[in-house]
């Protein structure tokens, strides 16, 4: 276990971006068998870093734009578990998917590291 308690860094607001958005979506079954969602949108606060950034994949039928971020914080992110779909992160006007989440907590309390791939990109103009 790693002896240095990184908390008072994660939470200086120097460090974490306030402008990220969780929408949950929590899964119901209808009257017909069907999933419904119900999505839940909560404010939240994380340190964001670049995981290996934007790339575009030039193929014969088009291009796609791909890449990924890692959030860390104390907000209990979701790559999915029974009954909830993945979390769906919002930074900067883009979406992200929660791919994978690690716990952190050997660095200080409560933490957890996801890693969130790009799903759309914000309109440009």
């Amino acid at each position: 276990m790693a002896t240095l308690d990184v908390s008072r860094v994660i939470n200086d607001p120097r460090f974490f971006d306030k402008g990220l958005v969780c929408i949950r979506n929590t899964q119901t079954i209808n009257e017909k068998g069907r999933a419904d969602n119900t999505p839940t949108s909560t404010p939240f606060s994380a340190i964001v870093t670049a995981n290996d950034g934007l790339k575009l994949d030039r193929m014969p039928d088009g291009s796609i734009v791909s890449g990924a971020i890692n959030v860390v914080t104390r907000f209990r992110l979701t790559q999915g578990i029974r009954a909830s779909d993945a979390d769906e992160i919002t930074w900067r006007g883009n979406k992200y998917t929660v791919l994978t989440v690690k716990d952190y907590s050997h660095f200080g309390r409560g933490f957890v590291k996801a890693v969130c791939t790009l799903k759309s990109l914000k309109p440009s103009g």
